[in-house]
């Protein structure tokens, strides 16, 4: 039986090559978040209207508390992503 974090190895360093899921969910996550706040598609814009209520996503992101406790699995999952995104954004 091979152990998870040799499971998790590229095939060149001698793993099986297959991508961690946690990590992979959590860039996924930060990728979907920086994409909803930021690009005008239309499920970013129903989002944006829906969660920021018309607030610039820069004020948003400055608030302390940017969490909804009513927000769906989606937006939750999403804001998992916001220390990360909140580092690397300039005032």
């Amino acid at each position: 039986m091979a152990s998870w974090s040799m499971i998790a190895k590229p095939k060149s360093q001698g793993g099986w090559g297959i991508r961690d899921l946690v990590l992979f969910n959590k860039a996924l996550a930060k990728k979907s978040m920086w994409r909803d706040l930021f690009h005008n598609e239309l499920w970013s814009v129903i989002l944006r209207n829906k969660y920021l209520k018309g607030m610039e996503v820069v004020s948003w992101l400055r608030k302390e508390q940017c969490y909804f406790h009513k927000a769906s699995i989606i937006w939750r999952n999403l804001l998992s992503a916001l220390p990360v995104i909140k580092n690397w954004i300039a005032w």
